[in-house]
């Protein structure tokens, strides 16, 4: 069946359906200045997993799974309130349309130039001053999943096009989020989107530095970049920099000094592996794996955490999380080495993120 809401809808509903979904509800979370509502979406399966989405920047707002021991806590970095998530970017929030960083805000698209508004020091970050992670999607539940849709309009953060976009989240009876990312647009322009989720897997009640999780990516090349966070244009082998290769599985807190933190894009040229990373805390026991469709993933160290009051009254400090962000590489329209997301009338920008969870004793 299908459930859909008006975004100014009060209702809370509670649903229990088998054998597809063993709980779904739906509840308020807060208002907008503007007195739109904004709701909290809860899926849990039948091995007690429980996951929840919002509709304000269609945010991945909790992930709570047991641990060894079958202790339930939370591994997504985030707030308890709505006024967390009005103040502090990118926690769990679908980023758009461009993730990641645009050299100086600056492309040229079909012979036109066009200036973005640089929120991060000289460049572009995540979209924008108002990106879609500060967006109020519209949405509708379809049993086992939600989606998400908006409207970004010619202009919008001075993009060209008007853009229609979606994102789906599905919570699966095998431990899996899988991620639905879409998008079409009447007029040529980018589109990088993906989901900026912090994740910490010993949990909220710990709140500890992701330091000693174990990390494995798969990947051979990697982005150097420039003391802005903009790629040079090399793609480099991970052979010639140890620091940033995880291809045999190390704690993150190994070569994280010398590297100055991670924050860098990791390259995936095999179309036929969607396998990207897994992360492993040893003491907890709980595994991520992450899988995609997406060219490159940003691997983020949460240097730039300072302090945030997040969930639980946690103090979110320097490295407090980490993200992994599949993606197209940063800068890639001003890269002419790097794969476009250049996205054209009548063409769809469509990509996939899995997050599988599990638990090793």
């Amino acid at each position: 069946f299908t459930i859909k809401q008006n975004r100014k809808s009060y209702l809370s509903l509670y649903l229990q359906f088998s054998p597809i979904m063993k709980k779904l509800e739906i509840s308020n979370f807060g208002i907008l200045p503007s007195g739109e509502i904004v709701k909290k979406i809860e899926f849990e399966n039948k091995n007690g997993l429980k996951f929840s989405v919002l509709n304000y920047g269609a945010t991945a707002a909790s992930l709570i799974c047991p641990d060894k021991n079958g202790k339930s806590d939370d591994i997504i970095l985030g707030y308890n309130n709505l006024e967390g998530y009005l103040e502090n970017s990118y926690f769990g929030s679908t980023i758009g349309r461009f993730t990641n960083r645009i050299c100086k805000g600056k492309f040229s698209l079909d012979g036109t130039d066009y200036q973005l508004n640089c929120n991060n020091g000289s460049n572009h970050l995540h979209g924008g001053c108002q990106g879609w992670d500060k967006k109020l999607w519209d949405w509708k539940i379809e049993t086992d999943e939600v989606e998400f849709h908006l409207e970004s309009k010619d202009g919008d953060e001075c993009y060209p096009g008007n853009v229609n976009a979606s994102v789906c989240y599905k919570l699966t009876e095998d431990n899996e989020v899988q991620i639905r990312l879409k998008a079409t647009t009447d007029q040529t322009t980018l589109i990088n989107m993906t989901n900026h989720a912090f994740f910490n897997l010993s949990g909220q009640e710990k709140n500890t530095k992701v330091l000693d999780h174990e990390m494995l990516i798969n990947s051979s090349k990697y982005l150097p970049v420039d003391s802005t966070l903009i790629p040079t244009g090399e793609v480099k082998d991970l052979s010639k920099d140890p620091v940033f290769d995880f291809r045999t599985k190390k704690i993150i807190g190994q070569d994280i000094e010398e590297a100055g933190g991670y924050d860098h894009n990791y390259c995936f040229d095999d179309q036929n592996d969607d396998f990207r990373a897994r992360v492993f805390h040893e003491n907890s026991g709980r595994q991520l794996e992450i899988r995609s469709s997406q060219p490159g993933m940003q691997f983020y160290s949460g240097n730039f955490l300072n302090g945030h009051i997040g969930k639980l009254n946690n103090k979110y400090d320097k490295h407090c999380g980490f993200a992994l962000e599949p993606q197209f590489y940063p800068d890639n329209i001003n890269q002419p080495s790097f794969t476009s997301s250049i996205t054209k009338s009548g063409e769809t920008y469509e990509q996939y993120i899995i997050w599988k969870i599990s638990v090793k004793n």
